[in-house]
């Protein structure tokens, strides 16, 4: 648990060689002690511990409580803990440094280590741990790129397991770590050197799991250099052998060169997106001033077309019809002469200016003219519709009034024709 410790050693001799410890959570995740100051009590070689997580104040993967263990061709990588190893409080008795030699940290700096150990340079009532020289470079304790512990052959990388297990968990353990039950076939002589190599004393006649082609309900492993089919494989227990592919890595240069890559993609798109709305923004600002001078245009025409038609209207209501009634000796070939003016405006004004010399005539013929003037104006203007007309329609002359105005008018001219009857000209 978070609380526990996943290997808790004190007081015993330990010679703890070729183990494969990772992704475990605890308290500590090696927690050591011992009162006999002797380094040959406790060793610690060879061993994987990577990827797992310490939940201590410190956070260490290796807690030393007391004594003088030695740690040798250890591959310690635990990203998510502080520190690798942190000590204890100095003695009298305890004041000789750990042996840490001959390790790899994550990294060959001596600065690196040293932020990697909490001891005597952290806090300098704790033992100081030794840890120069480091392992320069992982790959005698890595080979190829297989995982820590892990043994490499024909691009294949396998893994010796000591805890004994029936055939079934055997196998769900190889898969749980991303690997498999190792093929036996052409693999014996390999095998062979394998035990060898992960165990101290090795007995001849011990049995490992390994797959094989058997039949149904029964399991094979490995003796020697020959293979035995089990039928009882569920109260067996055998160590076993657990076979995977490489790590693939990418190159360095190839990761920095997708990165450099992925990175102007990025920088190039998000620049096409800038331009691209710079260049909506200007478009958008041209468009308003035209429609800023558009509008500007259009109340100005309307401004003006107003005015016009104010003008019109007001000369319309400013205008007086100038009649002029010729009298007394004029006579229509007067009217008719090229002296004589008629000037018509598109309002429908009509002023008749007619200039000439009065001739003597009888009062019976000036009378008969004026009266025959006066009935075909008067039925042009009862009749508007019968003809082109010169003059607007007429309104009221009032709210109440019910004498058409230009009927009034007209009994006005009657009136003063019978005034100026023996004048020459008469302005009405």
């Amino acid at each position: 648990g978070d609380f526990r410790d996943v290997i808790h050693v004190k007081n015993v001799v330990v010679n703890l060689t070729h183990n494969y410890i990772l992704k475990n959570l605890g308290h500590y995740i090696i927690h050591t002690y011992n009162s006999d100051e002797s380094t040959d009590s406790q060793l610690f070689a060879r061993n994987g511990i990577y990827d797992n997580n310490a939940t201590a104040l410190r956070e260490s993967t290796i807690k030393i409580g007391q004594g003088r263990p030695k740690f040798v061709n250890n591959y310690l990588v635990n990203t998510l803990n502080d520190f690798e190893m942190s000590t204890y409080p100095r003695t009298p008795e305890y004041t000789q440094a750990i042996d840490a030699k001959g390790n790899w940290w994550g990294s060959e700096r001596e600065a690196f280590i040293n932020g990697k150990t909490y001891d005597y340079t952290d806090d300098n009532s704790l033992v100081e741990v030794d840890f120069w020289p480091p392992i320069l470079d992982n790959r005698s304790l890595v080979e190829g790129n297989c995982m820590p512990g892990w043994v490499l052959d024909s691009k294949r990388c396998y893994r010796y397991m000591g805890g004994a297990l029936p055939f079934e968990q055997a196998k769900q353990f190889c898969e749980s770590n991303g690997a498999f039950l190792a093929e036996a076939r052409d693999r014996e002589d390999f095998f062979n050197y394998l035990i060898r190599l992960m165990v101290i004393e090795q007995d001849s006649t011990q049995r490992v799991w390994v797959m094989s082609e058997v039949d149904v309900g029964r399991c094979s492993a490995f003796e020697k250099s020959y293979l035995v089919y089990e039928e009882d494989c569920g109260r067996r227990y055998y160590p076993f052998i657990c076979e995977t592919d490489p790590l693939v890595v990418p190159p360095s240069d190839l990761t920095e060169a997708v990165k450099a890559m992925i990175i102007g993609i990025s920088v190039g798109v998000g620049g096409l997106i800038i331009i691209i709305v710079v260049i909506l923004i200007i478009l958008w600002c041209i468009k308003s001033k035209r429609r800023e001078k558009e509008r500007f245009e259009r109340t100005a025409s309307i401004r003006s077309s107003v005015s016009n038609m104010a003008k019109g209207n007001g000369s319309l209501r400013g205008t007086k019809s100038v009649v002029t009634v010729l009298s007394n000796g004029t006579s229509r070939r007067d009217i008719d002469e090229p002296d004589n003016k008629s000037v018509i405006s598109s309002s429908g004004k009509t002023s008749v200016i007619s200039n000439g010399t009065n001739r003597n005539e009888d009062n019976l013929g000036a009378r008969q003219r004026e009266n025959q003037n006066l009935e075909s104006a008067s039925s042009r203007r009862d009749n508007p519709r019968s003809g082109h007309s010169l003059r607007p329609n007429r309104t009221w002359v009032g709210k109440n009034s019910t004498t058409p105005r230009h009927a009034e008018r007209f009994g006005k001219r009657n009136r003063n024709a019978k005034s100026c009857r023996h004048k020459k000209t008469c302005y009405c």
